[in-house]
């Protein structure tokens, strides 16, 4: 092992400081290039120390040399760099960047009880600069013994991994929203099991009594808060599709409206929410894939209510066509002149200065605390406004709020009639099979189906359902099958009828599913597919796109 003592003496007088003879260390700031090599090639000092000194000195990773004293006696310009300090300023103190980097004195013992073991210790830390910008390193600190194991010196060697730690943090992002994904599909399914048999049951309910009944208005209270808790569950689903949705003809309004219900619920109290929609945006449409626009709206109104979570303030969302002229437009290169729709949201909280304004839209800027936000909120924002051929604009200043105007091509389109006609129920005498593994979803299927007018068999699993088909295959007209069942899938149930009877139409029902929706379930030879939960409207009307028309 080498030590300082261990260099030649000519070498060591060339680099030490006065003060401190013996020790390794330039004496002045940085060496010329090419001076330092050749001076020692003058004092014979040996070729391989020679390299060794120039490629310490050239070397990307900090280096840093403590005596047995942990005094700092040598530390290379890579440390400079990164530390934002001078040699001069470290060398022949103790390391003060130690003391920089937020952990406990605890910690840093046993660091150091490690070393003192003649052991090499290895860890991360987040050390703050002298400007106090944090970097994360990570730092080896390695023991230097003599001949007979006593410690001479100690090497630190620290290494800028701060891109490799926002890269990490990044991953564990997208795992922890992948997560989320799959826990909200898990809560979904479960959860409309249970609104399933409230909704139904306070459906079959309406039906029966009359208006005039006391009991009336308790269950329409019911069925239309089932229903807005149904639509809670989609949008939930919309945050936990990871794939691309193709874009279609969409009006914006209604997806503004459900994100204002979602927000209503988590934001404070004292924030107010205000909504101003036009006639002619309501009946305008734009191309545009919904969970986008989805998502645009709530990025922009949760930042809006974080600007207001201290003091409150007012939350508006406007909605407006706007024709935009050429003059316009020549400030929005990805705008063309014509009518557009503007959605506007602003609020009354602190607001922005000019600095943070042009900086919002870069990824990974946020002003928020560690833990509060990731800096892709707006970064998002701006991409999906881009891919839809729309702009965004922001006006901010301090203490007077924000306001964001999102422009997107609107399309022409008729406004639909206004029609509001009592939905008619088509009924039948077809004999189906109902199959599901929640006896109240089964309970519940059986009453409506018998309602409707279908003469109904249950089973509460897929294999019972299978033998039943089986030992009478001509006995059923429709069989209706839950997709999530044990030990045999809904779709793995109609494989099985289909092979023994192939003209047999089946409907599929889901509450969630990743693998499989209308248009997949459309392709495998389903006749039919319904979410859950099942109105008995919804549930009418499939049945008869399924079944021939009777005579």
């Amino acid at each position: 092992m080498y030590s300082t003592e261990s260099l030649p003496d000519k070498m060591s007088e060339r680099m030490a400081y006065p003060k401190r003879a013996g020790t390794i260390g330039p004496v002045s700031g940085k060496p010329e290039t090419g001076g330092d090599a050749a001076s020692l090639e003058k004092l014979n000092v040996p070729e391989n120390h020679r390299r060794l000194a120039a490629a310490v000195e050239q070397a990307a990773e900090s280096f840093i040399l403590l005596d047995k004293y942990r005094t700092v006696r040598y530390v290379n310009p890579a440390f400079e760099r990164l530390m934002g300090c001078t040699r001069e300023e470290t060398i022949n103190r103790e390391p003060d960047f130690f003391k920089r980097d937020g952990h406990h004195e605890a910690f840093h013992q046993t660091i150091w009880d490690t070393v003192g073991e003649g052991r090499v210790w290895t860890g991360r830390l987040t050390h703050r600069m002298r400007n106090a910008t944090p970097c994360e390193v990570e730092m080896t600190i390695s023991p230097v013994q003599d001949e007979v194991g006593t410690i001479q010196n100690y090497v630190i060697i620290l290494r800028d991994v701060s891109h490799e730690a926002k890269l990490e943090k990044q991953l564990r992002q997208v795992q922890k929203m992948e997560a989320i994904g799959a826990l909200a599909g898990g809560i979904a399914h479960d959860f409309n099991n249970i609104l399933a048999p409230i909704l139904g049951y306070a459906e079959l309910a309406l039906r029966k009594i009359s208006k005039d009944d006391p009991f009336r208005n308790n269950f329409e209270l019911i069925f239309n808060s089932a229903r807005r808790a149904t639509e809670l569950v989609k949008q939930i689903l919309t945050f936990s599709r990871q794939t691309e949705q193709e874009r279609r003809t969409v009006q914006a309004v209604p997806i503004v409206k459900e994100v204002l219900k979602l927000l209503r619920a988590s934001l404070p109290s004292t924030i107010e929410i205000r909504r101003k929609i036009t006639p002619e945006a309501a009946s305008s449409k734009i191309l545009a894939d919904p969970t986008q626009i989805h998502q645009i709206v709530m990025n922009l109104c949760a930042n809006a209510g974080y600007a207001m979570r201290k003091k409150g303030g007012v939350l508006d969302v406007s909605m407006a066509v706007v024709n935009l002229d050429a003059g316009f437009i020549s400030q929005y290169p990805s705008l063309k002149p014509g009518p557009h729709v503007r959605l506007s949201i602003s609020d009354t909280g602190i607001g922005m200065d000019e600095k943070t304004r042009q900086r919002i839209f870069e990824p990974y800027f946020t002003t928020k605390p560690q833990g509060d936000g990731t800096g892709m909120g707006l970064a998002v924002v701006y991409g999906i406004v881009k891919n839809h051929g729309g702009a965004i604009s922001v006006y901010s200043e301090p203490g007077t709020g924000s306001i964001f105007h999102v422009f997107f091509p609107a399309i022409k389109a008729k406004a639909p009639p206004n029609v509001n006609l009592p939905p008619t129920i088509p009924t039948g005498t077809e004999r189906i099979l109902f199959v599901d593994d929640e006896q109240s979803m089964v309970r519940m299927g059986q009453e409506m189906l018998n309602q409707l007018g279908y003469t109904v068999s249950v089973r509460y699993s897929s294999i019972d359902a299978l033998e039943a088909f089986r030992a009478k295959p001509d006995q059923f007209d429709l069989i209706i099958t839950d997709q999530t069942m044990p030990n045999m899938t809904g779709t793995d149930l109609a494989g099985e009828i289909l092979k023994i009877r192939s003209d047999i139409p089946i409907i599929l029902c889901t509450g969630f599913s990743e693998l499989i929706d209308e248009k997949e379930a459309k392709s495998m030879g389903f006749g039919g597919f319904l979410m859950k939960p099942i109105l008995m409207a919804d549930m009418a009307n499939v049945i008869r796109e399924v079944l021939p028309q009777k005579s």
